[in-house]
């Protein structure tokens, strides 16, 4: 295989004389240099075709293509006609290539021969020059089932085989929208392989008053590009999909498209709901909350050209057409606990991305900044609320966040908090008091957890996210077993170890059958009358962990205790002490962990 593979850009321009030059400036910044670009100005009246002209001077590999003006799409066939290499770009005139990326994306053409399209991440780019969140279309080689519904990537986001665009003949001329849905659509249903680049390469401009924003139209002639693909069609007998997806599912993917649109209008300030009736006898009662959010919340942002931010200054403006319209798409599909739940998670997004100070509210969802560092301590929210959501901090740094009823008490507060975010709340302490302490031991921290982690070979439970270092992901399970146990010295392996013999002296405890040991007791020798006992372990009272083993001489040895409860607690064990230890009182309190949950114990009236 060649050592490159060159592309044809494609860019179509109409009266883009404020923005062609950005655009052409992306591609000659491509570290890739084997490219040719084919600008078509469609009948512009402004500077455009000379701005091209100056730059094809410069440069050989440019090209001015000049036509009457018949629209994008034809201007994009008409630069599909002229390309002379095999792999094709397309490029508007009012978005940029970042400079890696015709490198990586024909790097991976070149990796998989098989392959007929890869696409890349890509960024909204919006008036201010703000770029949005990264949008990344799923890896997978068949993406046909997708474009049925949707558009998955924006045009610059893919580089396509020529052939195949040949094959499908290239663009819509018809459509008064959706032009790049419907190709990339047909490209897919023929059978294309498609490869992915999981990197942001492409930017995509975002403009008020945009052909792209205009809700109905795009609600019209996308409606008709679901249909087409949700029905035969002799072009694509040959094709894995000569039926297209099967009729059965048009109806929802007609109901989730149409979400966005929806969304569009909503910002606009136009009402959706004349619109709902080209749904006609649609109906979807399983239609999901929070893809239905998701989308109101994204698109109503653009014909503004808001970041997510917008919401806080759209939101007054449009909250009662929201609910309005949420209560008539409810009805008009059938889907009767659609309203509220949307709601909540749109009123959810609005406050993840709200900049404002906390406490605040959006609708009925009510916000409150917890730092857990220091003893938690909840405001009551206002009496209309029906969600409360408590955004985590640690030291300043945002964890994440709980949602609970306005009526969740504080200790249900804290046992949620615990529940989501014990490892990094750990990790934090160990920092303030552990840490330390083998640093002085060792010499260097990181070579102390380094050489536990190397040893024993070791890794943590089943958990969220890793949040602290890697050393301390690696060795933090050990130090914390090392705690809770009293065993400072053991490695891993020894606290899941039944049949390990425990030298020394150890506690005994006489019993029936059923037993509740505390964490923060030493765990005793077990003197059973009967063949065998049911052992609950507890933190602060309440309880982590049962299991019922077999007595050996009416024996229950401490070590094959220790070891059956640990595996059977597993992370909630951590879970349990963060709750009851760590959240109480500050972070940097030097207590050990014990002590703490001893102290809090008897605070509470209640066994440690």
């Amino acid at each position: 295989m060649n050592e490159f593979l060159p592309v044809s850009i494609v860019m179509p321009a109409y009266n883009a004389a404020a923005t062609i030059g950005a655009a052409i400036e992306s591609v000659l910044a491509q570290t890739m240099p084997h490219w040719e670009l084919i600008v078509v100005d469609d009948g512009s009246m402004d500077e455009t075709a000379a701005i091209v002209q100056r730059y094809a001077q410069q440069d050989g590999r440019i090209h001015l293509w000049q036509q009457a003006n018949a629209g994008g799409s034809a201007a994009r066939n008409k630069g599909i006609g002229q390309a002379r290499h095999e792999w094709l770009l397309f490029l508007d005139a009012d978005d940029w290539l970042l400079p890696a990326h015709l490198e990586k994306m024909t790097a991976a053409l070149r990796q998989d021969a098989s392959l007929d399209a890869v696409h890349c991440g890509w960024h909204r780019v919006a008036p201010d020059g703000s770029w949005d969140q990264p949008h990344f279309a799923p890896d997978a080689p068949d993406l046909f089932p997708l474009f049925a519904e949707r558009c998955v990537f924006q045009p610059n986001a893919c580089v396509v085989r020529g052939a195949l665009v040949t094959a499908v003949s290239g663009f819509d001329a018809s459509l008064a929208s959706c032009q790049d849905w419907d190709f990339w659509q047909r490209i897919a249903r023929a059978g294309a392989r498609f490869g992915a680049v999981r990197e942001v390469l492409a930017l995509y401009r975002t403009r008020p008053g945009s052909v792209s924003l205009k809700g109905v139209r795009l609600l019209r002639v996308g409606l008709r590009v679901i249909n087409q693909a949700h029905r035969p069609d002799p072009t694509f007998a040959d094709s894995p999909y000569p039926q297209g997806m099967p009729s059965t599912q048009a109806a929802g993917a007609r109901i989730r498209y149409a979400c966005w649109p929806f969304g569009l209008m909503l910002g606009s300030g136009e009402d959706p709901r004349p619109f709902l009736a080209l749904l006609g006898d649609d109906s979807y009662p399983d239609l999901d909350p929070e893809h239905v959010a998701a989308f109101l919340f994204e698109a109503a942002l653009l014909p503004h050209g808001m970041g997510t931010d917008g919401w806080d200054l759209l939101w007054p403006k449009i909250d009662g057409l929201v609910k309005a319209f949420l209560s008539a798409l409810a009805k008009q599909v059938q889907a009767p606990d659609l309203v509220q739940p949307a709601l909540r998670h749109l009123e959810r997004l609005i406050l993840e991305h709200s900049p404002r100070e906390r406490p605040c509210t959006v609708g009925r969802t009510w916000a409150m900044a917890v730092e857990v560092s220091e003893p938690i301590v909840l405001v009551s929210p206002p009496r209309r609320t029906a969600v409360c959501r408590y955004e985590v901090l640690l030291e300043g740094a945002y964890l994440g966040a709980v949602a609970l009823t306005k009526n969740a008490t504080t200790e249900c507060v804290v046992k949620e908090i615990a529940q989501a975010f014990a490892w990094p709340i750990l990790g934090r302490y160990f920092a303030y008091h552990l840490f330390p302490k083998l640093e002085k031991a060792e010499g260097d921290a990181s070579v102390s957890l380094w050489r536990g982690s190397l040893l024993l070979g070791t890794v943590p439970p089943a958990e969220p996210d890793a949040f602290w270092t890697h050393a301390w992901n690696e060795v933090g399970w050990q130090l914390f077993l090392q705690e809770v146990w009293r065993r400072s010295t053991w490695p891993s392996a020894y606290f899941y170890d039944q049949a390990m013999v425990e030298r020394g002296e150890l506690p005994t405890r006489e019993i029936e059958s059923n037993v509740t040991l505390a964490l923060a007791e030493p765990t005793p020798d077990l003197l059973v009358n009967g063949a065998e006992a049911a052992i609950t372990l507890t933190v602060a009272g309440e309880p982590v962990a049962t299991v019922t083993l077999p007595t050996e001489t009416g024996r229950i040895p401490a070590q094959r205790l220790r070891a059956a409860l640990t595996q059977a607690a597993d992370f909630d064990l951590c879970r349990a002490v963060v709750q009851h230890a760590l959240l109480e009182r500050p972070l940097t309190d030097p207590t050990s962990l014990l002590n703490r949950l001893c102290a809090g114990a008897n605070s509470k009236g209640a066994r440690p």
